[in-house]
C-alpha cells in the first residue's frame, strides 16, 4: 500500500512538459489507483454491520484525465512485463512514456478525457442538494467577497464569518424578509424537483399491491412472498391490455414510490 501511495502522489512532483495534460490528474489518482489495481482496504477483524457506510453519501467519482486513462490502459501490461518493480516505479515509467507520446498518439486519450468530463458534468448537474439555502446562507453568498476584501489580510475564517453574521443582524427587517422570501422560493423549487423525480408506480405494481393480501390468503399464509408475486405475475400476463388499463395510475393521483 505504501508503494502505491508513493507512486501515486510522487507523480505530483514530476516535471511535466505540458502541465495542461496533467491538470486534474492528481485529485483523481487515488480513486483511479483503487479501480485499476483492484485495491480494496478491508480490516482483517472488521465486525461492522455496515451501518456507517449506509449513512455515508457516495460522492460522484471525478472524471479521469488523459494521463489517468493512459495509465489505466497500460498498467496491467507494465506489471506483467516488470513484476519486480514497485508501484512507484511503474507510475514513473508510465509517466515518462506519457510525456513522449506524439500528438496523434495522445489524441484518443484527450478525446476520451473530454468525454469523461462531459459525462461527469451531466451527472453532477442531475444531483439535487439535500436542502435549499436559508436566509443567512443567501446573505453570506452575497456578502462574502465584499467582507473578505474589507478585512485585513490573514483574517481567520472564523472572524470572517463573525463579521458577515454581524452584518446580517444589522440588516433592516425588510432586507431580512427579502432573503427569507428568496429562501422559501428556493425550498419550493427544490421540493417540486424532488417530487418530479419520484418514480411513479406501474400498472403492474399497483395490481400486485391491490391483490397481494387476497392472493396470500388463497395460497396459504405459509407461502413466501416470492411465490405470491409469481402467482400474481401469471395472472397479470393472462390479462388483456384493456383490463390492464384499469390499473393505470391517474395523472393527479399522487401515487409514487420513493
Amino acid at each position: 500500500m505504501l508503494g502505491l501511495v508513493r507512486g501515486i502522489y510522487g507523480l505530483g512532483n514530476a516535471a511535466w512538459g505540458n502541465r495542461s495534460l496533467f491538470q486534474a490528474s492528481v485529485p483523481a489518482l487515488t480513486t483511479f489507483g483503487a479501480d485499476v489495481l483492484g485495491f480494496a482496504s478491508k480490516a482483517s477483524n472488521d465486525k461492522s454491520d455496515g451501518s456507517v457506510e449506509k449513512k455515508m453519501r457516495k460522492p460522484t467519482p471525478r472524471p479521469l484525465s488523459a494521463f489517468n486513462l493512459f495509465v489505466k490502459a497500460r498498467m496491467s501490461e507494465s506489471r506483467l512485463q516488470n513484476p519486480d518493480k514497485s508501484m512507484g516505479q511503474h507510475f514513473k515509467s508510465l509517466a515518462s512514456t506519457f510525456r513522449s507520446l506524439s500528438q496523434s498518439e495522445l489524441k484518443p486519450y484527450l478525446q476520451k478525457a473530454d468525454e469523461e468530463r462531459r459525462k461527469y458534468g451531466e451527472k453532477k448537474a442531475r444531483i439535487l442538494p439535500s436542502r435549499a439555502p436559508n436566509a443567512r446562507n443567501l446573505h453570506m453568498k452575497d456578502e462574502f467577497k465584499t467582507v473578505k476584501a474589507s478585512l485585513p489580510a490573514g483574517t481567520s475564517k472564523a472572524d470572517l464569518l463573525k463579521a458577515i453574521h454581524s452584518r446580517y443582524h444589522a440588516l433592516p427587517e425588510s432586507e431580512k424578509q427579502r432573503y427569507a422570501r428568496e429562501s422559501q422560493k428556493l425550498r419550493q423549487e427544490l421540493h417540486a424537483k424532488k417530487e418530479a423525480r419520484k418514480r411513479k408506480p406501474t400498472g403492474y405494481a399497483l395490481f400486485i399491491k391491490q391483490h397481494f393480501a387476497r392472493a396470500q390468503q388463497e395460497l396459504g399464509a405459509d407461502q413466501p412472498a416470492t411465490a405470491v408475486v409469481s402467482h400474481l405475475a401469471k395472472k397479470w400476463q393472462a390479462m388483456s391490455q384493456q383490463e390492464k388499463l384499469n390499473y393505470r395510475p391517474a395523472p393527479d393521483s399522487g401515487a409514487s414510490f420513493s
